[in-house]
Order: structure tokens, then C-alpha cells, then sequence
């Protein structure tokens, strides 16, 4: 059973792995009744093997055949020093095995029960790769090469096949004999038919192609995240990702102890307290952040945000980053292997925090611009509201999305939007550090973090044709509340400038399904089209994705497709603005991820194949653009 040990770090030396933990040795003896006892030897990598994938390496180690019914248990010491087995139930047991009893190697014992007893197994299936990639993604050439790298041990796909289908059936998760059923999440074997020998990533675009197919799965996140967040370099191997998050690692304990020596600081009070009132209210519901509030991860947490905002002035702390970091750590579950993400994320998002303001204003004006192309009924309602101005779902742009679905559901959400993108590693090294604060003006310390700290301006900036009263603030500021109202207005860009854009040869989606029904669709389909009731005419084009949504395309789309979800809804019952504020603040982690997926996805694509934009640019995003295409 040597090949298991394919799922070791690929390119590590076995000693130096040891050392690392990055393989853990696994001996392993199965009992039958009467049969005789049964061991295999292997090795599996500790931060990529799940339970599951433990199961089903068992299964083909032992050639059960269909004896799929079986217990787990693994070998430890209790406080006496004597030996006792332990049920290895979830995989919190079996990380707890791996820091517990794993040296010099993981005892497990199989112990075979009668298949009627529980077939908790049965309807497990077990596919190869090309089940999962499929023919149209890989040519018969790739598929040949693929085959030859791959052990076997990289096929035991964890996906439950005929299961998965009749939960469908039964849960109804049906939205359309036109749309196509998700893929199942990225499992751990086949993420390794996308390294090489030497555990390098030879085929990135590939690998997110097939995570914004289906996602990741929850035990493969912390190490599949790392490369949709830009973390490593190019071209690294197994052994060089481990000595680079070993450096990165001391970066950050090194930045951490030099403001922890400055613990009395005014300025660093000011800081750690702004970041620790947001800190004790984000995700308190989750299991990792639930308990009191000196527990260790809202410490890790608050640590992590602090840090950031001492090492990158420009941008300090804002309301919402905690957001955005929150999830990272919770699947990261390391301080310092968290901000490392963090700072690959916000190299792309801190725009949305600066007080300038300029990201946000245009992505405002895109999500705009693709509502009142795709729908211009619905835009017109929304004029007639005085709500055009898209304010409600501020939220939505800044932290992307991520409030608004369940947390578990945000992270899927989260892998595939980031699938979505190009990658775009660092030449060297993600930077910790970010440049100096600059002040043109005098500007003593907590003014200028006051000012970073703000969230948002008040419709009166935005608007200056009314007056906003308390009452609509209140209804308005429900979910990232700011903490004052300052002097800057979000939504002040110049004019934008789309560049070479082309007519459409169709109106955009007039082939997908309306969601409100044959009133949408004959004003999408009319010759009118291009005339809004307001008097606004229509758009005859779209930014190209490179530009559209400042660097996120996907994430119009998404927003796009909540809007679209409750359109009816909204029309139906003549909401004004302050009623659409608080009717989607009452969704906050309640929206249905499938359909919104769906949805947004088919737009997406439809967004695409118009080709509303320069093909001839050759930029890397339209080349992964197109890519997407072929959904």
C-alpha cells in the first residue's frame, strides 16, 4: 500500500516532513469476527485528510468490496497512561488523533460490522477524475497525462453520488430544467491531480474553473484558499510553501511584538478599542467566535485586525474588515496564517475602506448601470422610488456579500466568487507591510484614524436635493452601522469612462428566465426597450469584465441576482426606499445561496458570450473571462 503515500506533501523529504507534521504515518489493523486480523501501513498529510477521505482510503486499502459498514477507532492514553482505543467519529476526533497519538505513528483500528447493523457507507460512490472534471475541460492528451500522475489513492473522490441526487429530489432542489446541477465541492485527491511531482500548481485557471463549479470542500479550505486569496508565489513546491509560510509566520509574530511592546500607547488604545467593539459582535454565532469574550479565537481575531491597522496606516481599521477577516480564521484556525490571507485579500479590497471613497463609487455605478441594462422596468420602478441610487445594498459591494447568507453558505459563496477571478500571485512575496500614512495636511493620529474608521457617508452626501431625517437613518444603517457621519461623499466620482465598449447584438438576458414573470420579459423584448419610463435611455453596453465591478465582475452578478430574487416582491407592494432598506436588512444571512448562484451564474455567462467587450485586449482577465464561458 505504498502508493498512499501520494497523500503526503508532494516534494517534501520524509524527515523534514515529520518534523513539520506534514505527513503522519498511519498503521492500521482490521477486525472481522472470526477472520483473521488485517494491517496496512500509509501516510496521509494531517492539514488535507479529512474523515471522510479516510474512509474511503480504507475502503480501497482493505478491498472491502461493499463492506462498507465500519467503525474507526484509533489508539491513545488516558490520564493513567493506559492504552485505550478512542471513536473516531468527526473530524474534530480525527484532528485531535493526529496531535494526540500520531508519533511515532497513528494506530487505527477497523472494526467490520454485519451491513444491516448500520449502512451508513452504502450509498457512497466513489468516481474518477474525469467523472468530476469532464471531457469538455480536459482534452484526450490531458486526460492521458492526468491519468498517468494520478495514484489510485488520488481517486478515491469523496462526492456521495447517488445520495447527493436523491437528497436533491427530496429537498425539491429544483430551479429549472434549463439550469444545470452544481458540481460537487473540490475533494482532496482530486486537488492533487492538479500538482505536479514536486507539489508545484501547474494548472491554476483549471483549478479555479472547477472550484467555481462546485466549490471546496470544508476540509480542504485551509490549504486550496491560500491560492484563491494570491498567497504563494509561483511556482512553489511542497517543501518551499512550507519554509514560505514558516518565514511569513515570523513576519507576523515579529510585527505582532512590536505594538504589543507599545500596549500603554493612546494611539494603539484607540485602535485595539474600535476594532474590539466590532470583534464582539461579528459572527458571534458561530461556534468558533461563540463563548466569552476573552476567548481565543475573538483574541486571535482582534490581534490579527489590530495588527493590520498598525502595519497599513493608509488604510488602518475600518467597520466591516472584521467581516472580512472572520471567516479566514475560522477555516485557517492560525493567527498568523490568517493575516497572511487577510493581507493577500486586501490587497484587492482595501480600496473599498479608503475615504477617498473612488472604489465604491464606481462600483455603485456599475451595479446601476447592470440593473438598468438588465432590467430597465424594474430600474424604473426604482427611480419612481427615489431608490435608483442602489444605497441598500451598500453592504453588499463592501463586504461582499458576505452578511447577507448563513455563514457556512458565505464561505462557499466566498470560494466561488473568488474562483471567478484571474489569479494573481505575488512576484515575491505577499507584503505584510503596507506603505506610510501620507499627510498633506497636519493631522494628529486619531483624527486620521477617526476619519479611516468611518463606514459610510449619509444620503444628505449623496443626495444634496434632500434633507435625510434621523428616522431614515435609523430604518437606512441597520447591519455595518458607521460610527459617525463625516464630511465625504462616497459617491462624488467623475463622471466614468467604459472605453471601447460595443453595442450588444441583443438586449443582455432577454434568453434567461425573468424572475418577475411575461411583464419584465415583454418590456426586455419590446422595441421600446431601450426607453425608460423615467425617460432614461437604456445602455447600449457594459464595461468589460477587467473593469466591470473594479476587478470583481462575478460580484455584480450576485448582486444583481438578489435584487432580481425579490424583484417581484418589491414591485408588488410599491416599496419606497426606506422599506427596501429594512425588507433586505430582515434577509441579513437568510438568502438562498442556491438560487442566487444560479442565477447569477447564468447572467454571468450570458454577460460573457455578448462580448460587450474588447476581445482583441488579450488581457490574462478576458482570457479567464472567456474561460468561464464554457459554464
Amino acid at each position: 500500500f505504498a502508493s498512499c503515500s501520494s497523500l503526503m506533501a508532494p516534494g517534501l523529504p520524509a524527515m523534514a516532513a515529520d518534523e513539520e507534521r506534514g505527513v503522519v504515518r498511519v498503521k492500521v489493523k482490521k477486525c472481522e469476527g472470526a477472520l483473521p486480523v488485517e494491517f496496512r501501513s500509509f501516510a496521509v498529510d494531517p492539514q488535507i485528510t479529512s474523515l471522510e477521505v479516510l474512509q474511503h482510503i480504507l475502503i480501497r486499502a482493505f478491498e472491502l468490496n461493499g463492506k462498507r459498514n465500519f467503525g474507526i477507532s484509533y489508539l491513545s492514553r488516558d490520564r493513567g497512561g493506559v492504552e485505550v482505543y478512542l471513536s473516531l467519529l468527526s473530524d474534530w476526533d480525527l484532528d485531535a488523533a493526529f496531535v494526540s497519538a500520531a508519533k511515532p505513528y497513528l494506530q487505527l483500528k477497523m472494526d467490520i460490522k454485519p451491513s444491516e447493523d448500520s449502512p451508513v457507507l452504502e450509498d457512497w460512490d466513489i468516481i474518477s477524475p474525469k467523472d468530476v472534471i469532464g471531457s469538455d475541460q480536459l482534452s484526450g492528451e490531458k486526460r492521458s497525462l492526468a491519468a498517468a500522475a494520478l495514484p489510485f489513492t488520488q481517486s478515491l473522490l469523496s462526492q456521495m453520488g447517488r445520495t447527493l441526487s436523491r437528497v436533491q429530489q427530496a429537498l425539491s432542489w429544483s430551479y429549472g430544467e434549463e439550469v444545470k446541477p452544481f458540481k460537487p465541492p473540490l475533494s482532496d485527491a482530486e486537488f492533487h491531480s492538479y500538482l505536479n511531482g514536486q507539489g508545484q500548481l501547474t494548472r491554476p485557471e483549471e483549478l479555479r474553473l472547477r472550484i467555481y463549479h462546485g466549490g471546496v470542500e470544508p476540509s480542504l479550505r485551509k490549504v486550496v484558499w491560500r491560492y484563491l486569496l494570491n498567497v504563494y508565489p509561483d511556482g512553489l513546491t511542497g517543501q518551499e510553501r512550507m519554509d514560505y509560510m514558516k518565514k511569513k509566520t515570523r513576519e507576523y509574530d515579529q510585527l505582532k511584538r512590536e505594538w504589543t511592546a507599545r500596549a500603554s500607547s493612546e494611539d494603539l488604545e484607540f485602535i485595539r478599542g474600535n476594532v474590539l467593539k466590532d470583534v464582539l459582535r461579528t459572527d458571534r454565532a458561530h461556534p468558533y467566535y461563540a463563548g466569552s469574550e476573552d476567548s481565543p479565537h475573538l483574541t486571535a481575531l482582534t490581534d490579527l485586525l489590530t495588527t493590520f491597522a498598525i502595519t497599513h496606516p493608509q488604510v488602518s481599521y475600518c467597520q466591516g474588515m472584521s467581516d472580512i477577516a472572520s471567516p479566514i480564521l475560522a477555516v485557517m484556525d492560525n493567527e498568523a496564517h490568517a493575516f497572511i490571507c487577510f493581507c493577500g485579500i486586501m490587497k484587492r479590497l482595501e480600496g473599498n475602506f479608503r475615504p477617498d471613497g473612488q472604489l465604491m463609487s464606481v462600483k455603485f455605478q456599475h451595479l446601476k448601470l447592470l440593473l438598468q441594462y438588465s432590467d430597465p422596468e424594474f430600474y424604473a420602478y426604482l427611480v419612481s422610488r427615489g431608490a435608483d441610487d442602489l444605497f441598500f445594498c451598500y453592504r453588499w459591494l463592501l463586504l461582499e456579500l458576505k452578511r447577507e447568507f448563513a455563514f457556512d453558505d458565505a464561505l462557499r459563496m466566498l470560494e466561488v466568487t473568488w474562483s471567478s477571478l484571474p489569479p494573481d500571485p505575488p512576484e515575491t512575496e505577499v507584503e505584510l507591510v503596507g506603505p506610510p500614512l501620507e499627510s498633506e495636511k497636519p493631522l494628529n493620529f486619531e483624527q486620521g484614524q477617526r476619519k479611516r474608521h468611518m463606514l459610510r457617508p449619509s444620503r444628505e452626501e449623496a443626495d444634496g436635493e434632500r434633507k435625510v431625517t434621523v428616522e431614515e437613518k435609523s430604518k437606512y444603517d441597520a447591519g455595518c452601522l458607521p460610527r459617525d457621519y463625516g464630511n465625504r461623499s462616497l459617491l462624488s466620482s467623475p463622471v466614468l469612462s467604459f472605453g471601447k465598449s460595443t453595442s450588444l447584438p441583443k438586449p443582455f438576458s432577454s434568453n434567461l428566465p425573468s424572475p418577475s414573470s411575461k411583464a419584465s420579459s415583454s418590456v426586455m423584448n419590446s422595441p421600446n426597450s431601450n426607453k425608460l419610463e423615467s425617460g432614461t435611455i437604456k445602455p447600449c453596453s457594459l464595461p468589460p469584465p477587467q473593469e466591470f465591478g473594479k476587478g470583481n465582475p462575478f460580484m455584480l452578478f450576485l448582486c444583481l441576482s438578489i435584487l432580481l430574487e425579490h424583484r417581484d416582491h418589491i414591485v408588488k407592494n410599491s416599496l419606497d426606499y426606506n422599506e427596501l432598506a429594512m425588507h433586505f436588512d430582515r434577509l441579513v444571512r437568510r438568502h438562498n445561496l442556491g438560487r442566487i448562484l444560479q442565477r447569477a451564474k447564468a447572467l454571468f455567462a450570458d454577460y460573457l458570450q455578448s462580448e460587450v467587450w474588447d476581445s482583441e485586449e488579450g488581457d490574462e482577465v478576458t482570457a479567464s473571462a472567456r474561460r468561464l464561458q464554457r459554464m
